[in-house]
């Protein structure tokens, strides 16, 4: 009889709960909220008040069952879901790329833009960035070598790589052009307290030009003497300027046919830069039509330069100005 009234009393409340639910009111409105089971799947709760107090008859159990009850009962009924372990991507580690020595034999782009940043740079190479690491290319490596002390491999290696980086100026941009760049070549000679106006290296095969103030102003790729005939070194003056040296060279190289010194010459004397005294050097700064030469021991001790180059030369220096070469 206790079970009975139990059961009907609560179906009222349920049907009362039911019949006074306005759903235009929304605290009516059946809540719910994150710690609470969800009992949408659940049977009716008259149902599972009467199955528990069966249960608890059949148990022995005396004592009256709550809501409480049968929430904690509904909360014990359900699994414990697992948690899943989530395995995390691995990312692929970059390797740093090993470099790739370059060397006489290669092609394609790399050896262009190599050439590239050796012409900005003032080193010798006639036939320009034409993508083949072929003799002039080891020629200018070599050169670039010999300005930053290191060995005269020809090959563009790692230290090779790392040098050029460090001197070469910004992309579209000769050497004079860029102020920091220009600080990795020589600084002007002082010759007796007389800024000299042009530098020869020859184991760079290049001519640097420097203004009154002695910053540089141009770089030029040069051939000088063969190991038989080498250029001499030690301190010159420009002592004349010969705008057409067609017939001097006709009288000293007729087998020239006139073009041994290109379009200009520039005659160089010995100086004693102490007591201001000159003396003949048969050495000249000249033009040539033999391009392969430039950035080779390829005269007879004159330094040779392109057309274009010693036009630029013979338009700058004048009679007086201090020249030094050296090894």
């Amino acid at each position: 009889m206790k079970q009975t009234f139990v059961a009907a009393g609560l179906l009222a409340l349920m049907m009362f709960g039911t019949t006074c639910a306005d759903p235009a009111v929304p605290w009516a409105q059946p809540q719910t909220f994150p710690d609470q089971p969800d009992t949408s799947s659940e049977k009716p709760l008259f149902e599972r008040v009467m199955e528990e107090e069966r249960r608890r008859k059949e148990q022995g159990i005396k004592e009256t069952v709550t809501v409480d009850d049968l929430n904690a009962n509904s909360r014990r009924a359900k699994p414990a879901v697992s948690a899943v372990p989530v395995t995390p991507t691995e990312q692929p580690t970059l390797q740093p790329q090993e470099f790739k020595t370059l060397e006489r034999g290669a092609q394609g782009k790399q050896v262009e833009e190599l050439q590239k940043t050796l012409i900005d740079l003032g080193f010798g190479l006639p036939a320009g960035a034409d993508g083949d690491y072929g003799g002039q290319t080891v020629l200018a490596v070599q050169a670039f070598q010999s300005s930053v002390d290191l060995p005269r491999t020809g090959k563009f290696d790692k230290a090779t790589s790392d040098a050029l980086a460090r001197v070469s100026p910004p992309k579209g941009k000769k050497i004079w052009e860029d102020r920091k760049a220009s600080f990795s070549v020589a600084p002007v000679p002082i010759l007796s307290g007389k800024k000299a106006r042009v530098l020869i290296d020859l184991s760079e095969h290049g001519l640097f030009v420097y203004d009154e103030k002695g910053a540089l102003q141009r770089v030029f790729p040069v051939a000088s003497g063969t190991e038989k005939m080498p250029t001499d070194t030690g301190v010159k003056v420009v002592c004349e300027k010969m705008e057409d040296p067609t017939k001097l060279a006709e009288k000293l190289w007729p087998e020239s046919k006139g073009t041994a010194f290109g379009k200009r010459l520039i005659d160089l004397n010995w100086l004693n830069v102490d007591t201001g005294v000159q003396t003949v050097s048969d050495e000249e700064l000249h033009g040539t039509y033999e391009l392969q030469s430039i950035g080779k021991n390829a005269s007879h001790g004159c330094v040779r330069l392109t057309n274009e180059s010693i036009e630029w030369l013979y338009q700058n220096l004048v009679i007086g100005d201090l020249v030094l070469i050296r090894e």
